[in-house]
């Protein structure tokens, strides 16, 4: 069997995660296709989740911060909050950038928009192997 294209596995993992809520059934529901991405981006489940959701949005007019990420799961963004380190650690790897929002009395994470690296998402696109990125 041939692997499957990267973007093909982001694509279920998007539309499975909707309203999912991180339930386990969830979650084990798209255990293969996790296993395929956290491989290819060589990082955890939960991490390749959060870069297939911000790959959509980034491809689409839907907006890509942590709220959004909060709304397509259906949970309280203090949930989405408590996984920070996962959003620190894809940053420092390069393979997301963050950029602040301009809002009124805002701070921390909820006030980040979050973009995969555009050389990640043309080896998407392209179904070429992860590129060698910019570690921050």
């Amino acid at each position: 069997m041939n692997n499957p294209k990267i973007i093909d596995v982001i694509l279920i993992v998007y539309e499975k995660s909707k309203d999912s809520k991180l339930c386990p059934e969830f979650l084990n529901n798209v255990d293969s296709e996790l296993k395929i991405l956290s491989e290819y981006f060589m990082v955890t489940n939960m991490q390749s989740l959060f870069i297939s959701l911000i790959f959509v949005f980034n491809h689409s007019e839907e907006a890509h911060s942590s709220n959004a990420i909060a709304r397509h799961l259906d949970l309280n963004i203090i949930k989405i909050l408590q996984f920070s380190e996962d959003f620190i650690e894809l940053t420092k790897r390069g393979l997301i950038i963050k950029r602040m929002i301009k809002k009124r009395g805002g701070r921390g994470m909820s006030n980040q928009r979050f973009i995969i690296n555009p050389a990640l998402s043309d080896s998407i696109i392209n179904n070429e192997s992860l590129p060698e990125l910019k570690q921050n």
